[in-house]
């Protein structure tokens, strides 16, 4: 569902023309300075939890947000455009899994990712396919409860106890999307990045008894659809 969005967005972003009226778009076109926009779109986040009774959880939703960024378009045919963007998304990814033979409640929680990438692109007048990697980023929150008076499993064992803990996790993000020049100072984007936030263990604190409570380790991916609308300045 998601590759479908993206190349419906390619196949709208590629059938705009390339002019916007009183002849602006006659002279040839560069992409060389700053910029900075807008964005909004999907993202899916797979937690694998690999050494806990909590399940695998789906951390799925809207994220919107904004970047800036610089990009050289260099001299002569080539059309080659190498930058440098950074972006910051915000939303309210959140799920939570029950186990029902432990009695047992994981969640997680994602409010805040975002990236700082490379960007290679090979510029077609106003219309710009592009590559990019670089650093990923995201404020992840997991946690566990117990109810009072659970009949069996790990929750009669443990006792009543809410747990979490909120980290920033880094890693890499790969990916490539289309820009297209609507004007002189105004362009609009669709980009698919996929990243990997490898495994962090997360301390939970104790439980109901007083115990410490296992760390849980927990490997991160990301897969984003984004859409986007820029000014040059």
């Amino acid at each position: 569902m998601r590759c479908r969005g993206l190349v419906f967005a390619v196949s709208l972003l590629s059938s705009i023309p390339a002019w916007a009226g009183d002849g602006d778009l006659v002279r040839p076109f560069n992409w060389t300075g700053f910029y900075g926009g807008v964005h909004g779109g999907y993202a899916t986040n797979s937690l694998d939890v690999t050494n806990s009774a909590a399940r695998e959880q789906d951390l799925d939703g809207a994220v919107f947000g904004a970047q800036v960024g610089y990009q050289r378009q260099f001299p002569g045919s080539t059309g080659i455009v190498i930058g440098i963007e950074t972006d910051a998304s915000f939303g309210k990814l959140n799920t939570s899994v029950h186990d029902d033979a432990n009695f047992l409640d994981s969640s997680g929680e994602i409010d805040a990712l975002g990236t700082v990438r490379a960007r290679v692109g090979l510029a077609a007048g106003r219309f710009m396919p592009y590559i990019t990697a670089g650093l990923l980023w995201a404020r992840v929150d997991q946690g566990q409860h117990c109810p009072a008076a659970a009949p069996s499993g790990l929750c009669k064992a443990r006792g009543a106890y809410d747990g979490s803990e909120t980290k920033v996790n880094a890693g890499w993000v790969v990916g490539g999307g289309f820009e297209q020049a609507i004007s002189e100072r105004w362009s609009i984007k669709a980009e698919g990045l996929y990243g990997d936030l490898g495994e962090t263990s997360y301390e939970l604190g104790t439980d109901g008894k007083g115990a410490q409570l296992p760390k849980v380790d927990v490997n991160h991916d990301v897969t984003l659809l984004r859409f986007g609308l820029n000014s040059r300045f």
